[in-house]
Formats: structure tokens, C-alpha cells, sequence
């Protein structure tokens, strides 16, 4: 602490006696917001920009690689599913150890897989080598679902929902990054080099994040590793140039969680939200890869490795206006209503697409608004679905959602190769898929100004709750 009144806290167990315990939901909503969450949340930013450009690569990566080595269309899917494999594999690896074996190892251990195998991919002599490496670069990415989950767990509950879908922003960043680097080095350099800068800013994001992403005082709080957790936490007083009265930090609230347990998101306390929330990830995720495919296909140009730029990233500018939307609805409205909005517009924008015979002025607004839409909703999905989970199980929750989520990009990447941006076929599927995410989303909790640390008393899973019962949801779930 930076007061010589405030004298160090320690970690007590639950129900010992002190004048002042705090959880560390408290300890975390007292300090604020301050310098080291713009610093942390600027590098959480450009992580996600640096995950965009790694899947926005593919508009321009198909294309090219296509054109080089004359691919079929099996080999067209097998290159546009490689990131997403990988990311199913790394899923299963980054979620549950992220509960294991905290969420900053594994954070640094995806950057530097990414980094490694995204640029050796730009010396790949044949399709195979280049599917094979961005498998690699895929398992990677998916180590970017911890660092959000720290986000999460770092951020007071008052700001939390706003200053995460508003770094997605980034993401959408990243988008029009990449059209712009391609837009440089394409015609001069060839798709190599654009392959091998796009790993460039991961590498940077890697060296600052070494030396300031800290570990996650909530997870440090759970394996009761009460020292470290107040370092991390007057870490983040003294950069924020805080001041807080002294108290003593209680334990883990002793949940039973198991850390990292997969069989938790089965039990009977989760799997009613479970079941949901992975239709709302698989289609999703589904709708971002078959517009990507999209894109890439109607903008390219006679099937070379060119691209009408401009249309591309006037599209993909298009996500910040959805961005900044959701950042404006998802603590107003809160999580539900938000997801439901914005799926139906992203769905009635889809539909007309399909059966409008739109000139390509008219398919392209038609495409940004369901861009946008998507960008707002994704952003608020992420936010959702970490708030859903206790503490233990919330890599594992976090990382087995995007592994579902990828069965939605491997079915998007060849469903939308077979229709070959054919918009009527594609804006149907986009159609059946916001109806599944908005009747899901509609049968969520709410989390909005949830306390993370006291989430979890009330059994979603029940239909006989008492009124003592309902009263606890209001005060776990219900803004305070």
C-alpha cells in the first residue's frame, strides 16, 4: 500500500474474525480503475489486434495460396480449417491448465507459439507445410482466451463490462491492420512477407507482457497463495496511485470447485447454463468464418492474389461502429437483452441479403451491417461467458465454449467454400444461426455487475427456488 496507515492485509480463512475482511471482489471494485488497468487493457488491446490479424490473414492467405499452388477445394478447406484445428487442440490444453497453473504462464507460452510458428510459416514451400504451421499458429490463439479471463478477473465489477467490450475494439483494429499491410506488401512482396510481419506485433506484445502482465489475484486467491496475492494487489494500488484502509483478505470461499475440473461444466449447478452458452460460441463463430470466406471470395480479383481493397476494409470498419454500440448497451441493457438485440440485427440484415438481388454497393452495406451487428455481439459474448463461472473453472469454462465454437468455424470455413459466395446461401445460414443465439442468449442469467467471487450460491439449474433463494440471485447477479 502507498499509505504508511495502511498496513499489509494477509490471507484469513473463511470464517475467521477481523474487523475489516474483504474478499477480493471488494479489495479490487475499492481500488478502481487507475494507471495500471489503461496500461494492462492498451496490452490486452493490441493482443487482440495481434489475434486479428492472425484470422483476418486468411481473406488473404486462401487467395493467395490458391493462386500459387492451384488448389482444389478440399485443399481450400483443409487451409481454411488449419487455425481453427489448432485452436480446438489448444483449447483444450490453454483452458483447464489456465485453472491449474495460473493465468500468466500459459498467457506468455501462446505468444511465443504463435510468434515461433507464424513466421516460419511465411517460408512454407508447399500447401502442406502451410496448413501444418498455421495449425501450430492456431494452438497458439487459443492461449488468448486466458488473457482474457485475467481481464476479467483484474477488472473492478462497475467497469468491467464496458472496458472489455470497448478493447474489443482492438480486435476490429486488427481487421483493417491486416487489409492495410495487405494492401502494401501483396503486389510488391508477395503473401510471405505479409504471413511473417503479421507475426511481428505478437512478438512486441510478448516482450512488454513478460515484464507487466501480472497473475491473477483471484486465481492466486483460490489455491490460497495469500502472499503473492497481495503483491499482485499493491502492485496494482501503487501504479494506480491508490490509497484503501487496511484489511485482512479472505480466503477462498471453499466452493468444492476442483481447479481446471471439465466434469464441473456437466454437474447439475452448470450445465443449464452450459448447454446454452455453447450454441450461442459454435454459431458465432460460425457466422465470423463464413464471412470471412465471403470476403475474401466476392472481393478477390480473378481469382489472383488481388483484392478490391477497398470494399474490404470499408467491411471491416464497419465491426467499430457494432463495437461501440455494445460498449453503450452491455451495462445499460445488460448481458441478455444485448446478445438477443444485436443477433436479430445482425439476422435481419443477413436476410435480406439473401433475397435481395443487391447490386455490389448494395451487398456491401448489406455485409457491413451484419458485420457490425457480429462485432457488437461477439464483444459481448466474450464478456458474458466469463462471469458465468466460478473462479476455478473459469479457463476450463472459457477455453471448452471456444473449443465448441471451433466445430462453428470448421463448419463455417466449409460450408462457405462449398457456396463460394453465393450471398443467398450464406445469409440463410447467417439466419439460422442468430436465431439460435438469440433464443439461448434470452435464457442466460443476467451478470451484469456481478460479483465474482459470490456468484455461484444459487443453482441456475433449479426451477423450485424459494424466495430466500430468488432473493440471493437478485444480490448475486443484479447490479449493486
Amino acid at each position: 500500500m502507498t499509505d504508511s496507515s495502511s498496513k499489509p492485509f494477509s490471507l484469513v480463512e473463511k470464517g475467521s474474525s477481523s474487523s475489516n475482511i474483504k474478499t477480493t471482489d471488494q479489495v479490487i471494485d475499492e481500488i478502481g480503475f487507475g494507471t495500471f488497468h489503461m496500461q494492462f487493457l492498451l496490452i490486452c488491446g493490441v493482443a487482440i489486434s495481434c489475434e486479428a490479424m492472425e484470422l483476418a490473414l486468411l481473406v488473404f492467405l486462401q487467395g493467395c495460396a490458391i493462386a500459387e499452388w492451384n488448389l482444389n477445394t478440399s485443399e481450400k478447406a483443409i487451409l481454411a480449417s488449419a487455425v481453427a484445428l489448432g485452436q480446438l487442440i489448444g483449447l483444450l490444453i490453454f483452458g483447464s491448465l489456465s485453472d491449474k497453473y495460473g493465468r500468466r504462464l500459459l498467457i506468455i507460452a501462446g505468444w511465443i507459439i504463435i510468434v515461433s510458428f507464424g513466421m516460419i510459416s511465411a517460408l512454407s514451400p508447399n500447401f502442406w507445410a502451410l496448413s501444418i504451421l498455421r495449425f501450430f499458429v492456431g494452438i497458439g490463439i487459443a492461449s488468448q482466451v486466458v488473457m482474457f479471463d485475467l481481464a476479467v478477473e483484474i477488472l473492478p465489477a462497475e467497469f468491467r463490462g464496458r472496458l472489455l467490450v470497448f478493447a474489443e475494439i482492438f480486435f476490429v483494429l486488427g481487421e483493417l491492420i491486416i487489409a492495410l499491410l495487405a494492401y502494401a506488401l501483396l503486389d510488391t512482396y508477395g503473401w510471405r512477407w505479409l504471413v511473417f510481419y503479421t507475426a511481428v506485433p505478437v512478438f512486441a506484445v510478448a516482450i512488454m507482457g513478460i515484464w507487466f502482465i501480472p497473475e491473477s489475484p483471484r486465481w492466486l486467491v483460490s489455491q490460497n497463495r495469500g502472499t503473492e496475492a497481495e503483491a499482485v494487489l499493491s502492485s496494482i494500488c501503487i501504479s494506480s496511485k491508490r490509497v484503501i484502509p487496511a484489511y485482512t483478505l479472505k480466503a477462498s470461499s471453499g466452493s468444492g470447485f476442483k481447479e481446471g475440473d471439465f466434469s464441473e461444466l456437466f454437474s447439475k449447478k452448470f450445465f443449464t447454463v452450459s448447454r446454452k452458452v455453447w450454441p450461442i460460441w459454435a454459431a458465432t463463430t460460425f457466422i465470423f468464418y463464413v464471412l470471412v470466406i465471403d470476403i475474401s471470395t466476392y472481393f478477390q480479383i480473378n481469382s489472383k492474389c488481388e483484392f478490391k481493397y477497398d470494399f474490404i476494409f470499408l467491411i471491416n470498419s464497419s465491426g467499430l461502429i457494432g463495437v461501440a454500440v455494445a460498449t453503450q448497451l452491455i451495462d445499460t441493457i445488460g448481458r441478455r437483452i444485448s446478445q438477443c438485440g444485436l443477433a436479430t440485427i445482425a439476422g435481419i440484415f443477413a436476410l435480406i441479403l439473401a433475397f435481395c438481388h443487391a447490386t455490389t454497393t448494395e451487398s456491401v452495406i448489406l455485409v457491413m451491417g451484419t458485420k457490425a451487428a457480429m462485432a457488437g455481439l461477439v464483444s459481448v459474448v466474450w464478456v458474458a461467458v466469463t462471469e458465468l463461472y466460478p473462479t476455478e473453472i473459469r479457463g476450463t469454462a472459457h477455453g471448452t465454449a471456444n473449443f465448441v465454437a471451433r466445430f462453428g468455424a470448421i463448419f463455417g470455413t466449409v460450408y462457405a467454400n462449398a457456396v463460394l459466395g453465393k450471398f443467398f446461401a450464406s445469409g440463410l445460414a447467417i439466419v439460422a444461426a442468430c436465431v439460435i443465439i438469440t433464443y439461448c442468449a434470452f435464457y442466460l442469467p443476467e451478470t451484469k455487475g456481478a460479483m465474482l467471487d459470490h456468484s455461484y450460491d444459487y443453482d441456475p439449474s433449479r426451477n423450485d427456488n424459494s424466495e430466500e433463494e430468488d432473493r440471493l440471485l437478485q444480490s448475486n447477479f443484479d447490479e449493486s
